[in-house]
């Protein structure tokens, strides 16, 4: 029987037995890393469960097989690529992780319409547009949480690895999870920074926008997780929170990114009101997917 190659695919792969050109050990090593994380990707929460079956090496080569017609058997990659099964399994979730940790698509474009049609004339009608941005965006943001497959896939991947007991955790997994975070304040931020410079706000002294973006990005996911379980977490109620009287549809996390925003950022007594709105930022952003 004709043993693999030592890199590549064997010379006759496929349905056909049709030569093949011989892949570099990198080309296969991307191959095979990206269908897994294509796996998980596709099937959602539920493939980050006991010991990561769903992308298994049969499974993984499988679906390549059926996708490329291209044959892969384990040989070519134990040892050459990854020592174990697990370690290749831990490193696709380092990879679909650092994928991941970008804005909200919904999110941000519904900030940009707020500001676009902001009166700026005022202080009161800047902290008009300040509230609407907590009501409004801040519902839409808990929204597209709800229902976007990759960050509950997150959610569970963080759950799966701050149980594990494995080097290989601390290896990938850990870093891979602090460098998607890290995207999300970076991303957030840039938002933020448009913002204050758009309605006339401004940092208060001792803080930063990135602390403020951590802290409501934490603030935003804690209330999705919680809303999955119990709907009272996002159901709206009537609140007079504008100067004007009215009462409005809050939920719970525009309240408390009111509370965030009125202990980070305050007022510009400089700002010109006939200034013309800045230009938006290229913000690093995820289109929301469907569960």
């Amino acid at each position: 029987m004709n043993s693999p190659t030592k890199s590549g695919d064997s010379p006759t792969d496929g349905p056909t037995g049709a030569t093949r050109p011989r892949r570099s050990r990198a080309e296969l090593r991307e191959e095979v890393l990206d269908t897994g994380v294509r796996i998980l990707e596709e099937e959602g929460p539920a493939a980050v469960g006991f010991r990561l079956e769903a992308v298994s090496f049969p499974k993984v080569f499988d679906r390549i097989f059926a996708e490329t017609g291209r044959r892969i058997v384990p040989a070519m990659v134990y040892e050459r690529i990854w020592a174990s099964q697990e370690e290749y399994q831990w490193e696709v979730l380092d990879e679909l992780i650092r994928r991941t940790g970008y804005a909200s698509g919904s999110t941000v474009d519904t900030i940009v319409d707020i500001i676009r049609e902001a009166r700026r004339g005022s202080a009161e009608e800047r902290r008009a547009t300040l509230l609407a941005l907590c009501r409004i965006a801040g519902a839409v943001n808990i929204d597209a949480a709800l229902s976007d497959r990759e960050w509950w896939t997150l959610v569970a991947v963080i759950g799966a690895s701050s149980s594990a007991r494995t080097t290989l955790n601390d290896t990938f997994v850990s870093p891979a999870v602090k460098q998607s975070l890290k995207n999300q304040t970076d991303a957030y931020s840039k938002s933020y920074d448009w913002i204050l410079e758009a309605i006339g706000y401004r940092l208060r002294p001792g803080f930063t926008v990135e602390r403020f973006a951590m802290l409501a990005g934490a603030l935003a996911e804690g209330v999705a997780l919680r809303s999955k379980f119990s709907p009272d977490y996002k159901e709206p109620f009537d609140a007079m929170l504008g100067s004007n009287g009215a009462s409005e549809p809050w939920s719970l996390f525009g309240i408390g990114l009111i509370a965030l925003v009125d202990t980070f950022f305050e007022a510009d007594p400089d700002f010109d009101p006939e200034s013309d709105i800045p230009e938006v930022p290229v913000i690093e952003r995820r289109e929301d997917a469907l569960p």
